[in-house]
Parts: C-alpha cells; structure tokens; sequence
C-alpha cells in the first residue's frame, strides 16, 4: 500500500525573511506540480494547501506564502511521487522601439515570402496557428478579426483575451497582417486563409507557468490547431509541459517555439524549445548573421529574421522589435502555409520539407547557430510544386488523358486540351483554378493565355496563348477546386511541366 504523507506544522514553517530574500527564483515560490495516481486529498495535507486539477494525474498546490516547499517536494519525492516546481516562461522578446517604417519588410523579403504566396490560389485547406501568448488586440487596422476563431484565457478561465502587454498581438501581425490592403505591414501568409488561435496564457507582466502552459496547449490540441507558435521559454525542465507538448505532435501538429535570448548571458538552454520533437527556432539579423542575443546550442533547428522586425502593436499602431519571439512565427506560417496545400501531409513530412528549404548560413550542415539554416520560402514553393500531384480532396471528377500530364516538349502555338470524366459547372473560375509558373517560379500573368470549356463539349477545357508561349519551361497546375455541374471537386491537383522551343 501506497504510504499516505503525513507532514507536520511544524516542518512547513520557516522564516519569513528567508521567504522574502527568494527574489530570483526562476518557479512560482509556493506551488508545486505533482504527478501521481494519488488524488490531493489521499496526501492527507489539505488543510495547508489548496489544489487545482490539470489532469487526470497532475494537480497544482499551492501552499501559504509561509511554508517551505523545497521540503515538502523533498518528502513527496521520498513517498514515489513525482513533484516539479511550477516554472516561470517568458516571452523571447530582446527590443521594443519606436516604428521604423524605411525598410520595414525586409524580413519578408529576406524569407522570399512572396514568392510563395502564387501558391494560395491552390489552397484547399484552412490551416489553424495557436498562439499561446499575452493575447490578441481585435481592433487593430491590419489585422481582420475574420482570421481569429473563437478563443480562451487559462489565467481567468473564460474567453476574453485582451492583450495587455503586446506581446501576443505583436506575434499575430507577423503571422497575419492584413495582405495588400496599402497600410502597414504584411504578414507571412500573405494571400494565404489561416486562422489564428489566441490562448492567453500570460498577464500584463509577460510571465507564463508551466501550468498555465500546460492548460493552453491541451486547449489547442483539443480545439484543432495545426500548429503551435509558443514565443516564449525558462531555463527549467518539465517532464509534465514535454508531456504535453508530446501528446500534441502525436496529434500531428507542428510544434514551434523561440530558442531563446540568452547567448549573451548565459546560453542556457530554453524549454519548451530544447525539448523533443519542436522545432527551435533562432534569430539573424539583417546580415543574415545570426543574432547576437539569440540562443544556441545542438537543439536548435531553423533561423529566421528576428532583429528590428516591424510589426502590429496595441491601440492600432506598429512597433520594431528584436528576439527569438518573433522569428518562431515566421517558421510557424510557413508550417501552416504547407499545410494548406498538403492537407494530408504528417507534422514530420511538414517540417522535412522545410528542412530542404533552408540557406545554409552557418559550418556546412546543422550547426549549432543556425541549425539546418535560414528558411527560403522560394525554395519551399519548388519542394511543395514538387508534391503537387499529391491527392488532396477525394472527389469524384477526374481527367481521362492523365498521360499528357507529363513532361514534355512543345511549339510556341500549343494548345493543351484537358478531358474530364464528366461535365464541368459553368460556376467555375478558371483564372483562379488553373496557375502557370516559369522555371523561376514567377507566376505568368493570366491574360497571356486563355482558359475555356469546348463549345460543344463541356468536359473539355482548352488552354492556349493569346499570341505565343515565350521560349522557356514552365509548370501548368489545375488546382483540385475545379468541379462538375453536381459540385465534385477534381480528385487530385495536376500538373504539367512542359518546354518550349
């Protein structure tokens, strides 16, 4: 039988000037988290600490500002009770300034964002990021309060998130500024429909407990997120945040965190980035060098820009700032942007795309600085284009001359003629259905060639020049958005790669 804790009064009272004396303490002073299949009130000890429930196996105490509870996690210890203390995270933020508008997208320029964004007329799924921060603003002028689903505060235990400290509403314009609407910024996702997941775990001060962590990304596992953005890290290990966050990849969600400020203090490693299976992300500059505060060490595995990056603030206006925080959303779009055209595709294969779209900025290979490299969403068009053909919507249209899907060479004057199995809906939009690319992946504007139905039969579509095709390659993709007149989707994305000599 399981011995039951019996702890005396006596034992749980020390000074109150050692208390006060505890300033630098990087856990909450009085809590402590413990796993067990014991419940709070079996430990026999109720009546000096009070209990919340996490999960079905892990409680939160809290005890009197007066009692020792390095003691009391000692004696739990001693009793085959696993117990951590309730560690503080906070956010990777370096610099906060005032708005810099000259140059202010060069890290979207430095990702080659835009270079991906053609991708989006493709899109057939809408993708979700959590972000478990200090909450969102939704009255700001960059940024659509269509895009923010429905959210929760773990700290008070309703759905206001109000940001008041920034933080978290800094994180959402890099992921999400309004695309092209002539003010401010832009976001990664540019064009691309992704959702934002607010879950405020963090008060005015810009600290968060592994148990309020822990509570926010249960929440987002339950509520569908595809990826995780989690901007923030303390240097204490939890078995019970890993946990969580494990139970999260299994879910096949990506898992992105900041890999932390602290290369000019003590390089400590962060958790939740140093933990298993997420994605660390670090910082560079303007030089493409990494960041002289950003953290490093073997766990770290992509860069992003993450110095003197412009971004939405509180009470609509914008603000530049520096830290790890903000290069983790920048990976974390990009995760979601992949997922919006390989719905299918597992959190692993998400993120090895990634991987073979990197700048190798460091030693050849991973290193400790830069990981497997900087992010290329350039690169990371050509790697998904190359996936394309993947099913995504098992629908029933298909096409009946697949074999002229492959490459080939043709004359200035071609036209391509594709056959479908059954009568296309007038209702489709063609110039948004079917994309060309060139070989550097720059879109071809569509009013140099001419899509139409057959005149006299409606499952035939003709693509053709207006004049001539340029000399040169090309890719021509029908995206799985086209249906019949009974509303079937197109079963499969198809692409074509064909040269013109």
């Amino acid at each position: 039988m399981k011995k039951i804790l019996m702890i005396s009064l006596l034992l749980l009272i020390i000074p109150f000037n050692t208390i006060s004396a505890e300033k630098n303490l990087n856990y909450t002073p009085n809590q402590l988290l413990v796993f067990t299949d014991e419940t709070a009130s079996n430990l026999n000890i109720s009546s000096y600490y009070t209990t919340e429930t996490l999960t079905t196996n892990v409680e939160l105490l809290t005890f009197p500002p007066s009692v020792d509870i390095e003691n009391i996690k000692e004696q739990l210890t001693k009793d085959n009770i696993y117990v951590e203390y309730n560690y503080y995270r906070y956010f990777d933020s370096d610099d906060i300034d005032p708005y810099k508008e000259s140059n202010s997208h060069w890290w979207l320029e430095n990702l080659q964002a835009a270079t991906f964004w053609p991708l989006s007329k493709l899109q057939v799924y809408t993708p979700t990021i959590a972000i478990i921060d200090s909450g969102i603003t939704k009255r700001h002028e960059d940024l659509s309060e269509q895009i923010i689903l429905p959210s929760f505060n773990v700290i008070n235990y309703n759905n206001d998130v109000s940001d008041n400290n920034g933080h978290g509403t800094m994180i959402a314009g890099i992921i999400g500024a309004t695309y092209n609407n002539n003010i401010g910024i832009d976001g990664v996702t540019g064009p691309f429909d992704v959702k934002l997941l607010p879950i405020k775990a963090s008060n005015f001060s810009g600290s968060i407990t592994v148990y309020d962590s822990i509570r926010a990304i249960d929440y987002a596992i339950e509520n569908g997120a595809d990826v995780l953005n989690l901007s923030f890290g303390g240097t204490g290990y939890s078995m019970l945040e890993n946990m969580s966050i494990q139970k999260a990849v299994k879910a096949n969600i990506n898992v992105v965190a900041s890999s932390g400020n602290t290369a000019l203090g003590t390089n400590e490693p962060i958790y939740p980035a140093n933990y298993l299976n997420v994605i660390s992300v670090g910082a560079i500059n303007e030089q493409n060098e990494i960041a002289n505060f950003s953290t490093y060490n073997k766990g770290v595995d992509f860069v992003a820009p993450g110095h003197m990056i412009t971004t939405i603030d509180l009470n609509n206006l914008y603000t530049t700032v520096s830290g790890t925080s903000f290069s983790a959303p920048m990976v974390a779009s990009s995760l979601a942007m992949i997922k919006a055209l390989l719905p299918h595709s597992t959190s692993a294969e998400r993120e090895e795309l990634l991987k073979l779209s990197t700048v190798d900025l460091g030693d050849a290979g991973k290193d400790v600085y830069y990981g497997e490299g900087l992010i290329n969403l350039e690169m990371a068009a050509n790697q998904v284009s190359s996936h394309l053909g993947y099913k995504t919507i098992f629908g029933r249209l298909s096409i009946t001359n697949p074999v002229e899907f492959k490459k080939m060479i043709v004359g200035n004057d071609k036209v391509f003629t594709v056959t479908f199995n059954d009568t296309l809906s007038s209702n489709n939009n063609f110039e948004e259905s079917i994309i060309i690319f060139n070989k550097n992946f720059n879109i071809v504007p569509n009013e140099t060639y001419s899509v139409s139905l057959n005149l006299t039969d409606n499952s035939k579509l003709t693509v053709e020049p207006r004049t001539t095709w340029e000399y040169g390659d090309y890719y021509l993709v029908l995206s799985n958005k086209i249906t019949n007149e009974a509303g079937d989707f197109l079963n499969s994305n198809y692409k074509l790669q064909f040269t013109v000599q």
